[in-house]
């Protein structure tokens, strides 16, 4: 069996020292069936220990992903990002490498800071925050925001503005 063939629980039982059940090896090959659902941007643990999605959308803040701050207008689509843009994302794909260099700021609902997009952003010295639930669905393209990549934070802000730490965070609910 390879590692590849083992689930979460299989991972759990063999920590305590438990034989895992041999599978049919085509069965690990067959696509889960998620009802066209993705999965959960954020996941915490509950009260026993266990991981589950995180229900509470961020709290203003995502997982700063380092490139100080900056602020720009909103845009949440990749080829179409002017110079001086914040991009607004889903998902940090390996498309969006290209366009790092000229953005003023890069918010992911999902990802990592170790993610190689997160990596190359902050190289390029690009606030980068990731892991900001439902970003896509409150931030509209054109509205100007402050990204602090270093403390996860997203502010609104006034066209051409600096906006400061008295500012109010953006909350998410």
């Amino acid at each position: 069996m390879a590692v590849s063939d083992l689930g979460f629980d299989d991972v759990a039982a063999l920590g305590t020292g438990a034989a895992v059940a041999r599978r049919d090896a085509s069965a690990a090959c067959e696509p889960i069936d998620r009802n066209g659902a993705r999965l959960p941007a954020r996941f915490q643990f509950d009260a026993d220990g266990r991981v589950v999605a995180a229900t509470e959308p961020g709290g203003g803040h995502g997982v700063g992903a380092g490139g100080g701050a900056g602020s720009g207008p909103v845009t949440l689509d990749a080829d179409a990002a002017a110079p001086g843009s914040v991009l607004v994302v889903a998902d940090l794909r390996p498309s969006l490498a290209p366009v790092i260099g000229h953005l003023a700021g890069l918010v992911a609902e999902s990802g990592s800071p170790l993610a190689h997009v997160a990596i190359l952003a902050r190289e390029a010295a690009v606030p980068t925050v990731v892991g900001l639930t439902a970003a896509t669905t409150t931030f509209r393209e054109g509205q100007f925001v402050e990204v602090d990549g270093d403390a996860g934070v997203v502010r609104r802000c006034a066209k051409g503005s600096e906006p400061g730490p008295d500012q109010p965070k953006m909350e998410l609910s």
